[in-house]
Formats: C-alpha cells, structure tokens, sequence
C-alpha cells in the first residue's frame, strides 16, 4: 500500500523542484546536510509543503491532529492555561498568548472563546492572541481568518523579534516535530551524518550518504552520544533548538511554555526498537517507504527528544515545571468542566460530542499516550515548582 502511494507522490512531485534539491546537493559538494534537505522539503517558499495551499490536515488530507478532532482541545487548553495567565496577570501591563505553527488558526479561535467564558473578565480584556508566522501565505490567511472573529484580539507576527519585552503564555502544539532535523548513525564505532546526493537510477532522484562529521557544532552533541549501541543505529538531533530557545527568551521577560507533541523521553532516545530512528514522512495517512521520494509532497516528521529540548531551553533562561502525556494534561483540564455537565443533568447533542473528542483526545489507548507535554517558564512570578523529569 505504501509503495502505491509513494509511486504517486513521485508521479506528481513539480520538477522544478527537483531540480532546484538537485542544485543544492551540487553546491554542497554533492551531500546536502539532511536538515537542510527537509528545510527545503517543508517550508521553501514556493514548493514546500508547508508552504502550498493544499489540504493537509483532517480526514481529506494527510494527517490528523488533536486540534482537527474538534474544538475541544482548545477549550481544554485554555481551561489549563488559564491558571499561569491569572498569575501573569498580577504582573500587570498586557497578556499575550502565541502560538508558533498556528496552521488554519483553529486553535486559537478555540481557546480565545473558552478563554472569555473563564478568565474574569478585566483580565480578559487585557489577554490578545499573537500568531507567529513567518511565511507570507500563511500569515495572509491567518490575519483574514481572525478578522471574521474578532480581529482586534489577534496578530499576526512574522518573527518573536516584534515582541521584545513581553509576557505571556505560549502553546506550540505539534510545531517542534515538524523542525528540520540532523540525522546521524552509528557505523562500525563511530557517529556519521546522514545526508542527501543526487545518486538514484533516475537523474533527480536522491539517495542517503554517510559522511563524517566535519562541523564543530555537531561535533560537540556527538561527544555526549553513547558508543556501545548496534551498528546503523539512527538518530536525529534538532540543531535549531538553541535559536529558537534563544529568540524566545530575548523576546519575552516572562512567558510560560507548554509544549506538546509526541516524542520521546530520555530513557526512550536509544531504545534497540529505534534502531532505524523516529523520521517518519505521511501521505493521505499512510507512512511512505521513501523519506527523499517526493520533496514538498511528504509530510516529514521525527519524535521529539524533550531532553534535548529541556536542556536546550534551560541554557537559555527557562526551568522545567513539569512532563507528563496528553492524558494526564488533559483529564485534569476537564475536571470542572465534567462536573459542569454532570450537575446539568442529561447532556445535549454539542455536549455528547465534545465527550467523544475527549475521550480521542485523552484516551490512552489513542491520543493520551502518544502525545508528551513538557511545561517550563522563564521570569514568572512566585510559585512555579522545577518537577524532574521522568
């Protein structure tokens, strides 16, 4: 089945593309450095997946979210995030909540309404949702949809450098997974960088080279990797943390992060089942044989390692508060809200079809699981506890 959807991503793939890969495999000495390949893969301005205006979210497209089962994950979220905001609140001055990755904007029209229903209201009033989006196209259709609802209480921003000084609450849901990546393996004792020639039977077709590792930077995260571990085991390293930690934290005096996405904990990284490593690429829902068979058409994904991200992020300023699963987050999220319905008496059809989304949601067996939450804060006021993460 796989191979049936990977010969059509190949049969639709825009050439120009191709050929645009093929140029950059060439300056680069004919190895291109993977994260820059799923760079160019996801976000290029004009080809990129990230980038065009096709579905790729929902049953008609190629994955589902937590945010695409309906709008209770939104008001689950803000039920949870409501508590920092209060907090933030007695700081005085403006409240912001961004959001990175916002996609269609959904999220945030969700927790902005839920938000009005529980936040009082003076505090409400000072609390505008903040976007940030750095592709033009994205950013046109984010700032039209908010204007539909209330646009005065939405922006839209094309980078945390236009917050400086500010304080808030952050949500990035399912946006760390979708950074590019380096991809390393381990090969007869010692630690290679995965990366994409231009060395397949057709004339735009690309393959893996192993190559050794020549870049400084990379050279120090190989020094704390293990070497006791089967030959060909795979990883991937998420290079781009350290900035992004590092933009965050100049742009914001205070800001509390919850982060969600699913991924692995420190323990799970070099797990033997892991041996080919966590980058996956998804098609109509369906897991493709090829990483590199059609660039811009596949969805290219990897598990997040939160104890990479938790160390990064604590270099640039922030403490860890605490890790846990969508489950836990979220069945703890709805407690007031199912004692709400449970004191209405008989819920209606709405109601009935929020409970099916949270049992998607917080299910185990389904969503609760796979999806890891890690919490921190920079500069909040008194009263955060650093939880260990397990």
């Amino acid at each position: 089945m796989t191979e049936q959807v990977d010969d059509i991503c190949v049969r639709i793939v825009n050439p120009r593309f191709l050929e645009l890969v093929c140029s950059e495999i060439k300056a680069a000495g004919g190895a291109l450095p993977f994260d820059r390949y799923m760079e160019l893969a996801l976000y290029h301005p004009q080809f990129g997946y990230y980038t065009h205006p096709g579905k790729r979210i929902g049953k008609d497209g190629d994955f589902i979210t937590s945010v695409s089962t309906g709008r209770c994950f939104g008001m689950l979220l803000a039920r949870h995030l409501a508590t920092p905001i209060r907090r933030l609140a007695v700081s005085g001055g403006d409240l912001l909540l961004v959001e990175p990755g916002a996609e269609s904007g959904d999220l945030a029209v969700d927790m902005m309404n839920e938000l009005a229903r529980v936040l009082p209201e003076d505090i409400y009033n000072r609390l505008c949702y903040v976007a940030c989006e750095p592709i033009l196209s994205k950013k046109k259709s984010l700032m039209e949809r908010f204007e539909g609802v209330g646009g005065g209480r939405f922006r839209v921003i094309s980078g945390w450098q236009e917050l400086t000084a500010s304080r808030g609450v952050l949500i990035a849901n399912e946006f760390l997974d979708a950074m590019p990546v380096k991809r390393l393996r381990w090969r007869n004792g010692t630690w290679l960088e995965l990366c994409v020639g231009n060395g397949g039977e057709g004339e735009n077709e690309f393959n893996e080279i192993e190559q050794l590792i020549e870049e400084q930077e990379l050279k120090s995260v190989i020094d704390s990797l293990p070497v006791t571990l089967e030959d060909g085991f795979t990883i991937e390293v998420n290079m781009g943390l350290e900035r992004w930690f590092d933009d965050l934290s100049r742009a914001f005096e205070m800001l509390y992060c919850c982060l969600i996405d699913y991924g692995l904990s420190v323990d799970e990284v070099f797990d033997p089942v892991r041996k080919t490593g966590t980058l996956r690429g998804y098609v109509r829902h369906r897991m493709c044989d090829s990483l590199l068979a059609a660039p811009g058409i596949t969805d290219l994904t990897a598990h997040v390692n939160f104890e990479r991200v938790r160390v990064t992020a604590q270099s640039a300023g922030f403490e860890a508060i605490s890790f846990t699963d969508q489950h836990r987050l979220l069945v703890n999220a709805a407690k007031s809200w199912l004692l709400e319905i449970e004191a209405d008496g008989l819920p209606d059809a709405e109601t009935v079809k929020l409970l099916q989304q949270f049992k998607s949601l917080s299910h185990p067996a389904m969503m609760g699981a796979v999806f890891k939450v890690l919490e921190m804060s920079k500069g909040m006021p008194e009263g955060d506890h650093c939880v260990s993460i397990r």
